[in-house]
């Protein structure tokens, strides 16, 4: 049973998709053409890319060692060093560096909304301040910008779109270039901020140790008689007095360098001689006195060369007081280093004595304040030293190992993918579209359609005869094995078989009476008249005793469908039955409102012109319905050719009489809206249990196949 009902619904998929097969088509070459137009419209872009690889281990020339790093320490340092590379401060530094602002590119662009504000006032003028404009041209580079890692490696991907591939590659090369400065330029930063901050320690770190020496040498000098009284060693007086001999020569030697530079700065060659007093310099000192002296009594002419001269020997005097002055710092350096000589044999002499107690601790407090102090400047100068190397050594931890090649296929569009998804959206809103249309907005155009759309079943597809030789109706009497005879005697089928249901559950008084079967459409034109006539004529044919009535007061058409003219009929029948006919009006026998059919045994009433007057008064008044009493005693089938049902209200008066109701629905035409309210309208207005059966009229056969075509055939008898 579940295989039968799977079978089914496939069936009726596919059953649905050839039906709006040309809906779905035209969707999908309408969406496939727009999207098509949509793609090749667009501008390609082009994304070049650039591989950088990064070391997580610091790179330091100045250490060879190794180091190894917990793998979750790597991930964050490569991690960190991505969001660093899609940062605003990279991207800022890109723009800069390649002078963005003015590109076409991603250069500054007044758009509408700043020309609207500018128009209205809000803005003292359309173009932006400058930096808003850098602001606008870093986000719009950001926008083109993808980093991304390469899965768990250490490599990192920098992606650069635009409309120009080399543009595009030479943007992914720059950002590589610019990242890999930016992290050397911050290394050499922190090195060079940490070279500060040690030699403003180091500077310390000297006064200590100049403080703790000169402590040292103080705490000797100022106990020396003492510890020579206590230890008994003379040769401490000898060697303190040579000591503050050198002292005063070393004082004096810098008193007297100090003062013949300032002498050689100011030219004072006489203050320099006394000063210096080196006989060169006294033998040019009386020469340049002599060149004087005659300066001053020389011709004019004669004063120019003795000038000459003068400015030449002036040269000579400052050459050597050059080497004068030199000598002289030497001999003060030689002297310096002799009195730190003297001192440190001085001090040596003190510790190797036997020193009291007292004084012993005191020296050694003295000594392990300098040797800090020592230690501490050493230290700090040797890092000073390591950070002034590493600034000027520094290399970057990440380094391109690809750079970017202009692309030779655009990155977007990828025409056959959006091609591919347009195809599919096309397919599926193709699809979506023929299933509104085959159960919410469309015709019915086939049998099970319309069955499951309004829940009844559907007794007959009724083809449509554009070049049939007589009317449809005739096609019954006429070509009782053509198509369109067989499609009425399967409606009557139908009806026969639900009428007989219906009158097995009945009592058996029912069943000997004629049964009225109602025909009905939603709106006009839909062939119902047609196929009222036709089905009427199948029952006389078949040898029941049939009778058609055209309740259709409105506008009566199965006289002229017969091809008869009639003087009185239904309308006249009933009007002068009515409890408002005018006076003296007599009424009309039913003999002279029947007539019978031309082609068949069947018996009509029919109606003339349009009613004057309301007619659901008339076909819901006691007259009708004594009439169809007594014509169910008369005849086997009785069929109501009614009004349509949405236009006018006559046929919910009619429903009620019915014994079963035909629904006539157009091939393709009738709304799906209109049959759900008509059959809603008939299931409210029909006696419970009242048989409802479908109807489609007029269905196109054109190019239709007929698998039973060898058993239709027209007959010219």
């Amino acid at each position: 049973m579940a295989e039968d009902e799977t079978d089914l619904d496939l069936r009726g998929i596919a059953g649905l998709i050839r039906r709006q097969i040309r809906l779905i088509v035209t969707t999908i070459v309408l969406v496939l053409g727009l999207a098509a137009l949509w793609v090749f419209s667009l501008t390609p872009l082009y994304t070049a890319s650039a591989l950088i690889l990064i070391d997580p281990a610091s790179s330091n020339l100045l250490d060879s060692a190794t180091r190894t790093t917990p793998p979750a320490t790597d991930n964050a340092r490569v991690a960190s060093e991505v969001e660093i590379l899609r940062s605003e401060a990279t991207s800022l530094a890109v723009v800069q560096a390649g002078d963005l602002v003015f590109s076409p590119d991603f250069g500054v662009k007044i758009n509408l909304y700043d020309r609207a504000r500018a128009f209205v006032g809000l803005s003292s003028r359309p173009d932006p301040d400058p930096q808003t404009a850098l602001h606008r041209v870093v986000r719009r580079f950001s926008d083109t910008l993808q980093v991304e890692r390469r899965s768990l490696t250490y490599l990192v991907a920098v992606r650069v779109t635009s409309p120009n591939p080399t543009r595009a590659a030479e943007l992914a090369n720059l950002t590589a270039s610019v990242y890999i400065d930016a992290q050397v330029a911050a290394k050499v930063g922190s090195a060079l901020t940490a070279r500060d901050t040690i030699q403003s320690r180091l500077a310390e770190a000297d006064s200590e140790l100049v403080s703790s020496e000169r402590a040292f040498n103080a705490f000797i000098e100022e106990n020396l008689a003492r510890i020579e009284q206590q230890t008994g060693r003379s040769d401490l007086s000898r060697l303190r007095t040579e000591l503050e001999r050198l002292r005063d020569d070393s004082s004096r030697q810098r008193v007297a360098a100090n003062t013949a530079s300032l002498d050689l700065q100011q030219r004072d060659w006489g203050s320099l001689v006394q000063t210096l007093r080196d006989d060169t310099l006294i033998a040019l000192q009386q020469q340049r006195d002599a060149l004087g002296s005659d300066l001053a009594n020389a011709t004019a002419e004669r004063a120019i060369v003795l000038r000459a001269e003068l400015d030449a020997l002036d040269t000579r005097l400052a050459s050597r007081a050059d080497v004068a002055l030199a000598d002289l710092r030497a001999e003060l350096a030689s002297l310096d280093n002799r009195v730190d000589q003297v001192q440190s044999d001085l001090r040596a002499s003190v510790l190797d004595s036997d020193l009291p107690p007292e004084i012993l601790g005191q020296i050694f407090s003295l000594q392990q304040r300098g040797t800090l102090a020592r230690n501490q400047y050493q230290i700090l100068l040797s890092r000073l030293r390591d950070f002034e190397a590493q600034a000027e050594l520094q290399i970057a931890d990440a380094r391109l190992v690809s750079p970017a090649l202009p692309p030779i296929d655009p990155s977007f569009p990828d025409s056959s993918l959006m091609l591919a998804l347009a195809l599919f959206a096309a397919t599926g809103l193709g699809v979506g579209l023929g299933v509104l249309r085959e159960f919410y907005v469309g015709g019915f155009v086939s049998d099970l359609q319309a069955s499951d759309v309004l829940g009844v079943p559907m007794a007959a597809t009724i083809p449509r005869l554009e070049t049939a030789r007589r009317g449809p109706a005739d096609e019954v009497a006429d070509a009782p094995m053509s198509i369109y005879a067989e499609s009425m005697r399967r409606l009557r089928a139908s009806l026969d078989q639900q009428l007989h249901m219906s009158v097995s559950g009945s009592a058996s008084t029912t069943a000997q009476r004629g049964s009225v079967i109602m025909i009905a459409s939603t709106i006009p034109a839909e062939g119902k008249t047609t196929c009222a006539l036709s089905l009427a004529r199948t029952y006389a044919l078949s040898g029941k005793r049939t009778l058609l009535i055209d309740c259709d007061l409105r506008k009566p058409s199965v006289a002229s469908n017969i091809g008869v003219e009639i003087e009185h009929g239904l309308l006249d029948y009933l009007a002068a039955l009515a409890p408002d006919a005018p006076a003296g009006t007599a009424p009309l026998s039913l003999e002279s409102v029947m007539q019978a059919d031309p082609l068949t045994a069947l018996d009509l009433i029919c109606s003339t012109g349009r009613a004057p007057r309301p007619t659901d008064q008339l076909l819901g008044g006691d007259s009708f319905t004594q009439l169809l009493d007594a014509m169910r005693d008369h005849y086997d089938v009785i069929v109501l050719d009614t009004p349509p049902m949405l236009p006018v209200v006559d046929g919910r008066y009619l429903a009620p009489r019915a014994d079963a109701i035909v629904l006539v629905l157009k091939w393709a035409e009738t709304r799906q809206q209109d049959a759900r309210r008509t059959i809603a309208i008939l299931r409210e207005t029909g006696r419970p249990g009242t048989p409802i059966l479908g109807a489609l009229n007029q269905q196109d056969v054109r190019g239709g196949k007929y698998y039973y075509q060898g058993y239709y055939g027209y007959s010219d008898s």
